[in-house]
């Protein structure tokens, strides 16, 4: 696991690429995951990085159940690309705000949905994450890839492979 800024770092570098590199497997996720626990209502996607959940979701028109979706993430190049699609796609419903997973700074229960993909098993501080993820979400998803991380949410109920991640919801 790294720090803040070597995370950070690793993502503002990689920002560019990034949608080119991994966008299908994501949306692979996406498709599981969504089904998994709907969107609605006040949303919050942690670890957004360049907001293809946001474009999925307007996609798929799952965006339309959506009140507001606010989009985290701790670096601000992917953030940065995150903020083009919500100019392209939903503005004044979607924001981008940068902060880290660990400590999140929203109320208590503020979300009705949470989602975080392939995100807590590259933190530091895995269980520090998924407890915020609960804490700000009333129900929440969150997914992890098995052979990079040996933390699975205590808890939490495993829901089955979302690409190449397990996936775990707490409804």
């Amino acid at each position: 696991m790294v720090g803040d800024r070597e995370l950070a770092a690793r993502y503002d570098y990689g920002a560019e690429a990034y949608d080119e590199l991994y966008g299908q497997e994501q949306v692979e996720k996406y498709e599981v995951g969504l089904r998994l626990l709907p969107p609605r209502g006040r949303v919050i996607d942690v670890g957004c990085g360049t907001g293809l959940l946001l474009e999925y979701m307007a996609s798929t028109g799952l965006l339309s159940d959506v009140e507001e979706l606010v989009c985290v993430d701790i670096s601000g190049s992917m953030l940065s690309l995150a903020s083009r699609r919500i100019s392209a796609l939903c503005p004044g419903r979607c924001t981008a705000v940068i902060a880290n997973a660990e400590a999140l700074p929203f109320r208590d229960a503020v979300f009705d949905v949470a989602y975080s993909f392939s995100v807590v098993n590259l933190l530091e501080y895995p269980a520090a994450a998924v407890a915020e993820i609960a804490r700000v979400s009333r129900s929440s998803l969150v997914t992890l890839v098995p052979r990079v991380s040996d933390y699975r949410p205590g808890g939490w109920r495993r829901a089955g492979m979302a690409g190449k991640d397990e996936a775990y919801v707490r409804p």
